[in-house]
């Protein structure tokens, strides 16, 4: 059974639940009120990011949302996501003392095993960095997850047959035949769901860090959870020890402060908050993660503890942190980081209000576009004879008495302006670190195309380092003392070697011992592979001239090694087994022996293998003298050696020209020559 650190629930202690209850109060008011206009900030953001209107200077008859800011905010997730998960190879396990090494690998194996299979973290990342991006913090909390869910299936019974023997005194025993019955018989099992740590992504509305003068998680002095849970759900966890007192609780909101943020946040999506029936109630739960005083104020013992009320601030749970690192079990990313304030700006915060003159400039736009499409008339009623008449249709007859009683006029067309005003407001946000569009337009050599790609890519991959800092290297070391505390039975997992060869293997709880460092080099490596792509690129072109004289000096180049590590370690992409099949090997065959195959008349192939030049002079004299089968067999092998030397000399001749070239590029200061790599422009993707 997993170790518990004092078990105890303190719920039903009237005077330590009596303080902690006012302790929680007196704290989630105290966030509460200090945190309301920074709640209704979010909420404004919430709306750009649904693109509903929240403040307009311009209200016309046309109303269009240009969705500029969303667009920034699932770009930066894109580049953020592919910048935190490039590769499989994501973190990196370092034993903290030479006893630990033993079991790094199968450790390493574990926790990719349970973020791929079980934790699943990459569906879950794409809202742990949306809340990032558009409110500058996200929380995830790391606790451990078991459930066990009662199912039916089949149960495979063997049975040894056994049959009565009798020994040479006459007595019977009953011995095993060697024989095994297989029996299939249905029952109802009780099979494990869940059981792994968690990566859990909070909600910023419904998680408070007290105080919020506080620079991080670490130093502040607790932080507060706010979530609703069904009624019997609790129940069953007071059957399981985990709370107590849930016989009192009630489904009533009439004192519940975090409604309006549910109703608020619905209302801006259209909806409604959900009709709860009397059959499901619900309950709003406060959790407290933090110090406490377990003693008194003449003896105080203060220690991490874990405190569960409901909205009413009745105590259902109260004791002791119950992990082993006596740490909160949340982290927290941050865009950025300002002393002694804990809460920062996300990316739509300093561009809230061009967003909002984009769409004040859109509507206005369009207004005049509506105007212009549709003229104004101006008419003598003195010299119409029936007003009625004058209306826009096919065939329409206007009875006027002189065609100048009525003129049409449309206002002068300046939607030009409009339009290019909001694309001058576009390239604004666009000038945002991390925002900016690389700019592809012309024809770009390749290696001038990752350079500016890795120089747009800094401010992505700045954050993506101080994510990782904050929240994954961390967050796999809260993982390993989880299943460190809970993992009480073997597990057996498959994984994936380097090679794409599977393989089955064993941890147990003996292998979690050992202390270890944990690094996610997500961030790391997406940087490696535009360096490492570019050097790649660079090295082949210096080699490809180089080839046929290394080939003459009876070397040869592995392209197919290379263009597999290339497309692997430079690009960062799977399936390199399958991008170059190897041909079926050629043999070389030397010339005497050609010759004798030659002079019967059998005809062979030349190989890529041969020495042309050699080959050449071994076959003119038979070419020349043998029979007339051998001639003819000669000939034809003879001139297929004459043809594929001549492709080799034109082609070192090519390939040193293109060197030449490149060298004369690299002293003019990098200009674009013919021969020279290009790529075409290309938007990347997201925008």
């Amino acid at each position: 059974m997993a170790f518990r650190i004092d078990d105890t629930n303190h719920a039903t202690d009237d005077e330590l639940s009596g303080r902690a209850s006012e302790f929680v109060k007196k704290v989630m008011f105290d966030c509460h009120t200090k945190r309301a206009t920074l709640d209704e900030k979010w909420l404004s953001y919430y709306r750009i990011y649904r693109t509903v209107f929240d403040i307009k200077y311009y209200n016309g008859s046309v109303e269009v949302y240009d969705p500029q800011l969303r667009k920034n905010v699932e770009f930066y997730v894109s580049r953020l996501k592919k910048a935190l998960f490039p590769t499989d190879d994501l973190f990196e396990v370092e034993p903290a003392s030479p006893d630990a090494d033993e079991y790094a690998e199968v450790v390493s194996e574990h926790l990719k095993w349970q973020i791929e299979k079980k934790i699943k973290i990459k569906e879950k990342v794409s809202r742990f960095l949306r809340q990032l991006v558009m409110y500058g913090w996200s929380p995830v909390k790391c606790v451990w997850d078991r459930e066990e869910r009662e199912i039916f299936g089949l149960t495979k019974i063997e049975k040894v047959v056994k049959q009565y023997v009798y020994d040479e005194f006459g007595k019977k025993t009953l011995q095993p035949t060697g024989e095994v019955t297989v029996q299939w018989v249905e029952e109802e099992k009780k099979v494990p769901i869940r059981n792994n740590p968690t990566f859990d992504v909070c909600d910023v509305f419904d998680t408070y860090v007290y105080p919020a003068t506080a620079n991080s998680i670490d130093e502040a002095y607790g932080v507060l959870e706010v979530f609703r849970k069904p009624l019997d759900e609790i129940q069953r966890k007071e059957d399981e020890g985990i709370y107590e007192n849930t016989a009192s609780l009630t489904a009533t909101t009439s004192e519940d402060l975090f409604e309006w943020k549910r109703v608020s946040r619905l209302a801006i999506d259209g909806m409604t908050a959900p009709t709860e029936l009397p059959e499901i109630p619900y309950i709003t739960l406060v959790e407290y993660w933090g110090w406490f005083n377990f003693g008194t104020d003449e003896k105080p013992k203060i220690q991490q503890a874990v405190i569960t009320t409901d909205h009413a601030f009745n105590v259902i749970q109260l004791r002791r942190n119950p992990f082993y690192d006596q740490q909160k079990p949340y982290l927290a990313a941050r865009m950025t980081e300002v002393q002694n304030e804990f809460y920062p700006d996300g990316l739509i915060a300093p561009l809230a209000s061009l967003q909002y003159y984009i769409n004040d400039l859109m509507a206005q736009t369009f207004d005049s576009l509506s105007y212009t499409l549709n003229p104004i008339i101006k008419y003598d009623p003195g010299r119409v004879v029936n007003l009625s008449t004058i209306a826009f249709a096919p065939g329409a007859m206007w009875a006027l008495t002189d065609p100048s009683a009525a003129v049409l006029e449309s206002p002068k067309d300046v939607s030009g302006f409009g339009f290019n005003a909001i694309n001058q407001v576009k390239q604004i946000i666009e000038g945002y670190p991390g925002v900016a569009n690389i700019p592809m337009t012309g024809r770009k050599a390749a290696t001038h195309i990752t350079a500016i790609q890795q120089e747009y890519s800094l401010p992505i991959m700045d954050l993506a380092e101080n994510v990782e800092e904050q929240v994954f290297s961390p967050w796999l070391g809260m993982a390993y003392i989880r299943n460190q505390q809970f993992l009480s039975e073997e597990e057996i997992f498959l994984v994936t070697g380097k090679k794409g060869v599977k393989n089955w293997q064993t941890l147990s709880p003996e292998m979690l011992v050992g202390d270890f460092f944990f690094y996610w080099r997500g961030a790391n490596q997406a940087t490696n592979i535009h360096v490492r792509a570019r050097q790649m690129m660079e090295w082949v072109n210096m080699m490809a001239p180089l080839a046929p004289m290394i080939q003459q000096s009876g070397w040869s180049v592995d392209w197919g090694l290379i263009g597999k590590r290339i497309w692997k370690e430079g690009l960062g992409l799977d399936g390199e087994d399958k991008l170059l099949q190897k041909a079926e090997f050629e043999r070389s065959i030397d010339p005497q022996t050609e010759n004798m195959l030659l002079s019967v008349g059998k005809y062979i192939p030349t190989s890529l293998q041969d020495n042309h030049e050699e080959h050449i002079q071994a076959h003119e004299p038979l070419a020349s003298s043998g029979d007339e089968y051998a001639r003819k067999a000669a000939t034809r092998h003879l001139e297929e050696h004459q043809f594929k030397f001549q492709q080799q000399q034109q082609a070192m001749q090519q390939q040193m020209r293109t060197a030449q070239a490149g060298g004369s590029q690299d002293n003019m200061g990098g200009e674009a020559q013919p021969g020279e790599q290009e790529l075409e422009s290309v938007q990347p993707s997201g925008m």
